[in-house]
């Protein structure tokens, strides 16, 4: 257990968040969710009884990497780490609330476990005079203006998601509200997915975003899935001679096969695919007849042979 004191008790603002903590955050039951107990008052300062959690937060794992001179978090990890907490989130906004401020400070590692902490600056999605506690860097740009939103909170998560995989120190000032272009950033030469993934998650307008944390966890697993320029570099060619014949019928020129029946353009001795030889079935009465065919299986109706007029014509 672990109080954590209100900044200044007298200052209505922060008085205003500590109760809001309890009101909202008492019933907020998730395992990567820091959980609140109780808001207290002692000696005219306000406390925040929640659960302690051990291990070390995103911000320090970056710095330690950094002083280490290991650079950034690889992005598979960074990917990892952000699908673990999009689950929260999802829990959260499900019970109409918005976290408005998060940041790599704000993610607990302990042992397999990721835990969102700090639930300060969380509001309902429908308060129409919020209190928004956010930070430069990560906040959304409409937040300000407009108020707390699922879109703002996922803007949040990309913008966390672009400092832990990239060496951005002006994350704060030049890159505020945008990201730099593949021309002037490596990895998004490599990863192209990753490049457009970013930029659907911080567009500047929020209907141009995610719009939901489900739908951002799909997109992030179709990043991990698709590889980046390098790796499919190493991928070799298709051999000609795997030519999809299902859907375009049998190519154009004929395919050089050598003695053997295996491809030239492989190592291996793999056989070639060859456009099987198939039997139609014709219904020419009642009974069943089969027919050579170089179409695949295929089955025309009785209903449709009488239309065609096949039956009359002594087939």
């Amino acid at each position: 257990m672990v109080l954590k004191g209100v900044l200044n008790a007298a200052d209505p603002d922060s008085m205003a968040i500590a109760l809001a903590e309890r009101q909202f955050l008492a019933r907020v039951e998730h395992p990567n969710v820091v959980r609140i107990y109780n808001v207290v008052e002692h000696a005219g300062a306000g406390y925040i009884v929640m659960e302690y959690v051990g291990g070390k937060t995103l911000k320090t794992v970056l710095r330690e990497r950094r002083q280490a001179g290991m650079g950034p978090l690889p992005v598979e990890l960074a990917i990892a780490y952000t699908l673990a907490i999009l689950p929260a989130f999802g829990y959260l906004h499900g019970l109409g609330l918005a976290y408005n401020d998060f940041k790599p400070d704000n993610v607990m590692l302990q042992g397999d476990d990721v835990k969102l902490v700090d639930l300060g600056a969380v509001t309902r999605l429908d308060d129409e005079h919020p209190i928004v506690y956010g930070t430069d860097g990560f906040e959304a740009p409409e937040v300000r203006t407009h108020g707390p939103s699922v879109a703002a909170d996922l803007y949040s998560i990309a913008r966390s998601l672009s400092v832990l995989v990239l060496d951005l120190p002006t994350y704060q000032t030049t890159h505020r509200y945008r990201l730099p272009a593949p021309a002037e950033e490596t990895l998004f030469r490599r990863h192209e997915s990753l490049y457009r993934f970013l930029m659907k998650a911080t567009a500047h307008l929020a209907k141009d975003r995610y719009q939901r944390a489900e739908d951002m966890a799909q997109a992030l697993e179709a990043v991990l899935r698709r590889p980046g320029r390098a790796a499919r570099g190493r991928r070799r060619a298709s051999c000609s001679a795997e030519t999809s014949w299902r859907s375009a019928g049998r190519p154009a020129a004929p395919i050089p096969v050598p003695t053997g029946g295996t491809c030239r353009c492989r190592a291996s001795t793999r056989p070639i695919r060859r456009r099987p030889t198939s039997w139609t079935r014709w219904p020419w009465s009642r009974g069943s007849r089969w027919r050579r065919s170089g179409t695949g299986w295929s089955r025309v109706s009785w209903r449709i042979r009488r239309r065609c007029g096949w039956a009359s014509r002594g087939r």
